[in-house]
């Protein structure tokens, strides 16, 4: 998926809302002198409990209008803003917050510094003022919420979950945490635990969208496409009103039953999806991820001029690295390997020229080079280079495409029983994962062992029994699948 970080990228930024959305029911730490404003605040806060981030915005807004120093209704819409990609926006009011900080109360003032210094990308002062909020505040509810998001950022899962758990506890009403717990959960491959958590979420906050669309996240990851699909698919029948007014949550929710239907090679079906959320939501953000996901599915389909077509729809909406990214991705279908290389020295200079590249730079530069040699047929590298992204990303949910990759190209270096050792693994969990069962059954007949290859195209066959004909992955099964009959 050279273009799934898009949605691993824009899944942790809802995740970060979500964590401000601790206000919400903690309200004494807001300072303005108009009791009109606060209404709207709290209307704003109430809004963004249930991630209807537009209108909540608009709260804010308003509550701006009548009271242009009430910083954290300023804060609490550059956060939206920058949820939106609208980051010039977003400086803007954080900018506006920042401003105002030093006359609010000491607490309030270091929750505008640490966004602010997050927004900034200003790590060491972020982390002070994180450490200055849990020093004077070690009991306030929101610097708890701060603190877990931390721990998850830099991927103590185990210690967020706790945090959020406690949280739970002193508080019944803050069910959000019921989504974190989950996805916590979802993050260390315990999906089992993950969906309990969930399910409790969607019992407990049933008229919101957001349980829905999470737990549709993990039914992908488990191979339940048909559950995503039919569960979803009611909701767009039934529900249409708010998913119109809810654009966040609800072009996600598009974007489920469309990876559903990916996964089952009904890639038309997933492009017709993707048509209708187009016609709902006309914003930069909807553009930008409608791109993103048509540039995935033509990418699989090895269209490239389509890819083409939807990246230059996003040139100047979509941030510099990221575009320089899917770009390197479209020069390697285009056989144009000098470009790719140009990325990738540029790639490895901004990280060395950086005392501390993030996370997502380093996984991008790896994934970037393994997909580069598997392109050339240097599949041992290309594990090597899908390993380290995997890895550096220390999230089995997010990384469940870079190591399934890794495991392929094992394969494809000749090291067959190892790989399909490995995409097992991927089966246990999944146990409808196209591109592992294919490529096991490839590799078992790599071995003869002619057996394990049937049930494993049988398999696939099934799956894909409604699945678009003449796809690349069709065509690997049906050639598997002939080779099988001459051997029978």
């Amino acid at each position: 998926m050279p273009d799934r970080f898009k949605k691993k990228q824009l899944t942790l930024v809802l995740f970060f809302c979500i964590c401000f959305i601790c206000q919400c029911g903690r309200r004494d730490n807001v300072t303005t002198d108009s009791k009109d404003a606060l209404v709207y605040y709290k209307q704003g806060e109430d809004l963004l409990a249930q991630l209807y981030y537009k209108n909540a915005l608009k709260n804010y807004l308003n509550a701006l209008e009548i009271d242009s120093t009430f910083a954290m209704a300023a804060l609490k819409a550059g956060i939206i803003y920058k949820s939106f990609g609208s980051q010039d926006s977003a400086r803007y009011f954080f900018e506006n917050a920042n401003k105002h900080a030093p006359s609010k109360s000491k607490i309030e003032s270091l929750i505008i510094r640490h966004n602010w210094f997050g927004f900034t990308d200003n790590k060491v002062q972020h982390i002070a003022t994180l450490d200055s909020l849990v020093r004077f505040y070690p009991n306030n509810f929101e610097v708890k919420i701060l603190l877990a998001s931390n721990k998850w950022k830099n991927l103590d899962f185990a210690g967020a979950r706790n945090i959020y758990q406690e949280l739970l506890r002193q508080n019944p009403n803050y069910i959000v945490a019921y989504n974190n717990i989950g996805y916590l959960y979802a993050r260390e491959g315990l999906f089992k635990e993950a969906l309990s958590y969930l399910e409790k979420y969607k019992r407990h906050a049933s008229n919101q969208l957001n349980p829905y669309d999470s737990i549709a996240e993990i039914y992908i990851a488990i191979g339940r496409y048909y559950e995503v699909i039919n569960m979803l698919e009611n909701i767009i029948a039934n529900r249409q009103a708010e998913l119109i007014e809810n654009e966040y949550i609800g072009l996600s929710i598009y974007r489920r039953i469309a990876e559903a239907y990916e996964k089952l090679g009904q890639y038309q079906k997933a492009l017709e999806i993707i048509a209708s959320a187009e016609g709902l939501y006309s914003t930069n953000y909807a553009a930008v991820r409608i791109a993103q996901f048509r540039f995935y599915i033509f990418n699989e389909l090895d269209q490239v001029d389509r890819m083409e077509t939807e990246i230059k729809r996003i040139r100047n909406l979509y941030p510099a690295d990221d575009y320089s990214y899917q770009c390197a991705i479209l020069n390697i279908e285009k056989m144009e390997f000098d470009d790719v290389l140009k990325t990738l020295a540029e790639m490895t200079a901004k990280i060395k020229n950086q005392s501390d590249a993030d996370r997502y730079q380093l996984v991008k530069r790896a994934s970037l080079e393994g997909e580069l040699n598997y392109k050339t047929g240097l599949f041992n590298e290309a594990a090597q280079q899908f390993k380290l992204a995997a890895d550096t990303f220390s999230d089995t949910l997010w990384a469940s495409n870079l190591r399934l990759k890794q495991y392929i190209s094992e394969g494809k270096a000749g090291n067959y029983s190892a790989a399909i050792s490995r995409l097992q693994q991927i089966i246990k969990v999944n146990p409808n994962c196209p591109h592992a069962l294919v490529n096991a059954a490839e590799f078992y007949l790599k071995l003869n062992q002619i057996g394990k290859a049937r049930a494993y195209i049988s398999h696939f066959q099934n799956l894909w029994k409604d699945a678009d004909l003449g796809t690349p992955l069709i065509n690997q099964a049906d050639s598997i699948a002939q080779k099988l009959n001459l051997l029978h």
